[in-house]
């Protein structure tokens, strides 16, 4: 654990570190463009959702450089090897960050993710897209199991105005599993589930409070209830 603070927003947090996922991180480092990481910024003990890059894309985006880093000394001294050669960024960094590029954020690990890339986003038709009031109305009306699931954020840029936009996982293009979409700009819930009748079906939930602190966790939270209700439109899809 160590604290951070941002500079540029007057923001700081602490960091919340485990051994497994500061593994995880390390490995995404060196593949990945960026990665996502759990920070309290709010100071109630629970991860809010915030950002790292790498030193290439920071450059790119006038994002500050590790050696030019806006953060405080006991940050980089407590996580120099886990993020060596990225730099973290606070929500509203990378907010700015996002309009100033085509890049959308990617994801946690485990993830499908949206790349402003037309070699890895298509539209193409779906058989079955059916929309609920709330993530809850969608349980009540199949019984499913979560196969996966992962958080997104999206610009209002980055949503086609019309038709289905297919997100590849980056992870895993080859095998990954192909969600349905189609909405508007703000924080979603990915599911990946299984249903009786239809299979890899991928649902998308849209917060409108554009509240996280509760939301990312590696696993599925084990009580819905407090939270599900938070979710008004919900896009349940397969892909042909």
């Amino acid at each position: 654990m160590g604290r951070i603070l941002c500079n540029s927003h007057g923001a700081s947090g602490v960091v919340h570190v485990s051994s497994d996922i500061a593994a995880d991180m390390k490995e995404d480092a060196g593949r990945l463009p960026m990665f996502r990481y759990d920070i309290d910024w709010l100071g109630d003990g629970l991860p809010d959702i915030s950002y790292f890059v790498s030193a290439d894309i920071a450059k790119q985006s006038g994002l500050p450089e590790p050696s030019d880093t806006p953060f405080g000394p006991d940050f980089e001294e407590a996580h120099a090897a886990v993020f060596d050669g990225l730099v973290p960024v606070c929500e509203k960094c990378f907010d700015e960050y996002l309009n100033r590029t085509a890049l959308p954020a990617r994801p946690g690990r485990h993830a499908a993710s949206a790349f402003h890339d037309p070699e890895r986003i298509a539209v193409i038709p779906i058989v079955t897209t059916v929309q609920y009031p709330s993530l809850a109305a969608a349980f009540q009306a199949h019984s499913v199991r979560i196969a996966d699931w992962g958080y997104m954020r999206c610009r209002e840029a980055d949503l086609a105005a019309s038709g289905v936009v297919f997100f590849d996982d980056v992870e895993d293009p080859g095998t990954c599993r192909r969600a349905a979409f189609a909405g508007r700009a703000g924080n979603l819930i990915v599911l990946t589930i299984d249903v009786a009748s239809m299979r890899d079906v991928v649902l998308f939930a849209s917060d409108r409070r554009i509240d996280t602190n509760r939301m990312w966790r590696d696993a599925l939270p084990v009580e819905w209830s407090g939270w599900i209700e938070a979710f008004d439109i919900v896009y349940f899809g397969k892909p042909t």
